[in-house]
């Protein structure tokens, strides 16, 4: 074999070892990909639960305000209005965070 080819080999050796460390740290990187992906769907999938329980409640508490509860019970519905209202942006923030 001339030192010529001798050459090239060793430049194709070092290129496929270079190459198969690019491509086992791309399968690590596809897997923890995958798992985040993963995540967060699962928590995308929790968020639109929880909001379609709070736009549930929302509509409960705003139903029995129209019907005229005393002052107490309007001021407890409004407190938890208020704090269905503040859950509900905090999904919607996590659902906008996915994007």
């Amino acid at each position: 074999m001339s030192e010529k080819n001798s050459v090239d080999v060793n430049i194709l050796e070092s290129q496929i070892v270079a190459l198969l460390e690019r491509h086992k740290k791309l399968k690590e990187e596809h897997s923890r990909l995958k798992r985040e992906l993963e995540e967060t769907l699962k928590e995308l999938d929790e968020a639109r639960v929880e909001i379609a329980e709070l736009k549930t409640n929302y509509s409960r508490l705003k139903l029995a305000k129209a019907y005229g509860w005393d002052e107490k019970s309007k001021r407890e519905a409004n407190l938890k209005i208020t704090q269905l209202v503040r859950d509900i942006d905090k999904c919607l923030d996590l659902l906008n965070s996915i994007d």
